[in-house]
């Protein structure tokens, strides 16, 4: 039904069909052409699962660090909120300037835009702790530092973890939009490629390889919750 609906109604300039779509998969990665994919794939996903641990760790480690510090959320978080309101996609052709064409500036634009999207759940979940649960840690016996490791640290990364499939979803769109601006090898060169050559076959078959990479890394984001939280209800089961 799908099949003859995409004959009939699509215009194969710009959908094509399933069984093109299978048998260019199947060519780029087992068939006469067997690599194709995977080398693309691979350049496209490496730079992405960088990007995302590194611009993660960042945005845990200074959303954190802003939750509990008055004078650096004072000094810090303007400029943060400033830079987060510009569009990444505008500061693509400035890092690729600075970084060249290389994958140093797909990880930097992924490691940009992943940032920010961590830091605000972390900075979020470090002070959206209630007065009582830090108060009752105190008179515990808890030192500060007792409270920082075992109280306020759980509760960002919990909330990092809860933005980590929009970020994953981010990091790849980064790395594909800086392989729009010339990038020899990535998903992103195929796209562009496939688009100036009017090969709908090899953008859908680019599209979806990016879908797969991303439900693969969610999957395993998902994971590392599941292991690194297991005091939460939800994971005792």
């Amino acid at each position: 039904m799908f099949v003859f609906r995409a004959r009939t109604f699509l215009d194969p300039n710009f959908v094509s069909l399933p069984s093109l779509v299978a048998a260019r998969l199947w060519q780029t990665t087992f068939g006469s052409k067997a690599g194709y994919l995977w080398i693309h794939a691979g350049a496209s996903l490496g730079a992405a699962l960088l990007g995302f641990v590194c611009g993660a760790a960042a945005g845990f480690v200074m959303g954190l660090a802003l939750s509990q510090s008055a004078v650096a959320r004072g000094l810090l978080k303007p400029f943060i909120d400033a830079f987060s309101a510009v569009p990444p996609i505008l500061l693509v052709p400035l890092i690729t300037l600075v970084f060249g064409l290389g994958t140093t500036s797909k990880i930097v634009t992924s490691v940009y835009i992943v940032f920010f999207v961590v830091f605000y759940n972390s900075y979020k979940g470090g002070r959206a702790l209630p007065e009582a649960m830090t108060a009752s840690c105190r008179l515990l016996g808890g030192s500060r530092w007792d409270i920082i490791k075992t109280v306020i640290v759980p509760s960002a990364a919990a909330w990092a973890f809860a933005a980590f499939p929009t970020a994953i979803g981010y990091a790849l769109i980064g790395v594909v939009v800086a392989e729009f601006f010339g990038s020899p090898v990535g998903l992103g060169s195929i796209i562009i490629t496939s688009m100036n050559t009017g090969s709908a076959t090899d953008l859908m078959v680019s599209i979806l390889a990016l879908g797969v990479m991303g439900s693969g890394l969610v999957a395993l984001a998902r994971l590392a919750e599941q292991r690194l939280l297991h005091w939460r209800p939800e994971y005792r089961a």
